[in-house]
């Protein structure tokens, strides 16, 4: 079986994905039920990934950037499964929530908006 760096792995799959968008093909390879054993077996891959670290102790950027998963119709709105991706990666990105429990303690009623009073404009905030 071919054995690679997972995060090579993903970029890879990531432009099949994209590849097919742009051809024509709404199939989510990631997501569809007709390639479940594919996410089971990649899922498996991914679940000891961890991010490489230099000698220095620099986080090693990844080949997979925002803006291909972007590209790979991956984030966006054009449906219930990637709207739901797009919400995790985002809240993984800034609320830095990295396990499941993290992600399913989170509720909109628990999200608070604080503002600050203007000392030029009372009213506005």
């Amino acid at each position: 079986l071919f054995r690679s760096d997972p995060d090579v792995l993903y970029y890879i799959y990531l432009c099949i994905q994209k590849y097919l968008f742009e051809n024509g093909r709404v199939d989510d390879i990631f997501s569809d039920p007709y390639y479940i054993k594919f996410t089971e077996w990649f899922h498996e891959v991914l679940k000891d990934f961890q991010p490489r670290i230099t000698n220095l102790g620099y986080l090693m950027p990844s080949h997979v950037t925002e803006e291909m998963l972007w590209e790979c119709k991956q984030l966006g709105a054009h449906s219930p499964a990637t709207l739901l991706t797009t919400l995790m990666f985002f809240n993984t990105k800034y609320f830095q929530l990295k396990t499941v429990d993290q992600h399913m303690k989170l509720a909109f009623s628990k999200v608070l908006r604080q503002t600050k009073k203007s000392p030029s404009n009372p009213k506005r905030s």
